[in-house]
């Protein structure tokens, strides 16, 4: 097992699933009581190998003004941790930070999904 698979086993622990691993794809995608998602994909091939962690929400209806909110929120000039992307499709709101992999701990995992969760946070309250 590698550290981030050590990672993910012990963020695991922490949340209650003893046994939470990646897939053989290297990915993990845990659904929230919010009925957001948060997920993990470990990307060992890129140069530097990175880790994917994000945030997803469902989008029934978005009006202009929170579109042009989650366009903000990745605004390069914002300071964060990692740089931060966004994305949608029909269903969902993605915001996703790639953490490279010699970086990637405990401490940054729970950091990026805090930072995220305030993220999406910004995006409700704006509905």
């Amino acid at each position: 097992m590698n550290w981030v698979q050590q990672v993910i086993a012990d963020f695991g622990i922490q949340i209650g699933i003893n046994d939470l691993s990646l897939d053989d794809e290297g990915s993990i995608r845990l659904e929230s009581d919010d009925r957001s998602s948060i997920g993990i994909i470990y990307h060992q091939q890129t140069h530097p190998p990175e880790v994917i962690v994000y945030r997803s929400m469902p989008i029934t209806y978005f009006t202009n003004g929170q579109y042009r909110s989650a366009l903000e929120q990745a605004n390069s000039q914002k300071p964060r941790p990692w740089q931060l992307q966004a994305a949608c499709n029909q269903q969902e709101m993605i915001f996703a930070f790639r953490i490279p992999e010699r970086t990637f701990l405990l401490n940054s995992l729970e950091k990026a999904l805090m930072e995220l969760r305030e993220i999406q946070k910004n995006i409700e309250v704006s509905r």
